[in-house]
């Protein structure tokens, strides 16, 4: 069976910590092949810390410099050893080459050949487009994957073609956009409790960025239970009927995993 894997894809740097950061590292801790890919550097975010360089003010090419470094420390917190940026255009995916970014997601997937792809909820207007953008080529990507016709180069390189399993979309803990799911859909809950104090050290990592991690450290911290919530918008090994707590569930049993450690950030 091929080792266990999981491709999240996201727009910028931040949104991997913020959103799923706790899963990530779940799975990364219970011997998961973790990969992340960003569409963008962040090059377009705003520093609101005034200690996040020595640039007055900060230009996009010193931010995306910035955005860079802090995102390698927050894999590093996470335990993702591979991950990537794309390069597009932070706050400009809405105008770029779809199909051109659809063949790198796919390049990646057959790369590294996932059973669980993790990405934004396509939010529309109730959230940044990039996000938009992302969760909507990654979708194709998913589902374009596994098909030999769908990028044919890529088998001249050596890359076969490879269909996930399950697709997944992240769902923030936003009252606005759950509002918005069909009730019939039922989210998936992830258990994240045992890593809260290593997301909160990944959102930290983004320095430049710190109102992504103001108050959520008091929140959970005064939480005796927390979980990360997930849409499954696609599988090919079972229903989506019903609610899960494993994003491989119908892919693998739990105990194949062994025991999850109880691992905690210094």
């Amino acid at each position: 069976m091929e080792k266990l894997s999981l491709l999240a894809v996201f727009a910028h740097p931040d949104d991997e910590s913020c959103g799923p950061g706790g899963t990530l590292a779940l799975y990364a801790d219970r011997g998961v092949a973790v990969s992340l890919v960003c569409a963008t550097q962040g090059e377009g975010g705003v520093c609101d810390d005034p200690e996040c360089g020595d640039f007055d003010p900060i230009s996009p090419d010193q931010m995306g410099i910035v955005r860079l470094e802090e995102l390698s420390n927050a894999c590093k917190a996470l335990g993702i050893p591979r991950w990537g940026v794309l390069g597009y255009p932070d706050s400009g995916l809405a105008q770029c080459d779809r199909r051109a970014l659809e063949e790198e997601l796919v390049r990646w997937i057959r790369t590294v050949r996932p059973q669980v792809v993790v990405t934004c909820y396509p939010e529309g207007e109730l959230g940044h487009p990039d996000h938009d953008t992302v969760a909507r080529v990654a979708t194709k990507a998913y589902l374009g994957a596994g098909r030999p016709g769908r990028f044919p180069d890529h088998m001249k390189q050596g890359l076969d073609p490879w269909q996930p399993s399950k697709l997944y979309y992240c769902i923030p803990p936003d009252p606005d956009l759950a509002s918005q799911i069909d009730p019939r859909c039922p989210l998936t809950a992830v258990d994240v409790s045992a890593f809260t104090e290593v997301k909160i050290n990944a959102m930290q990592c983004h320095q430049s960025q710190q109102e992504c991690s103001q108050g959520f450290a008091e929140v959970v911290r005064n939480k005796p239970r927390w979980t990360e919530s997930f849409l499954l918008a696609h599988s090919t090994v079972g229903p989506r009927d019903r609610p899960e707590d494993d994003l491989f569930a119908g892919v693998v049993k739990a105990e194949r995993f062994g025991c999850v450690s109880e691992r905690r950030a210094e």
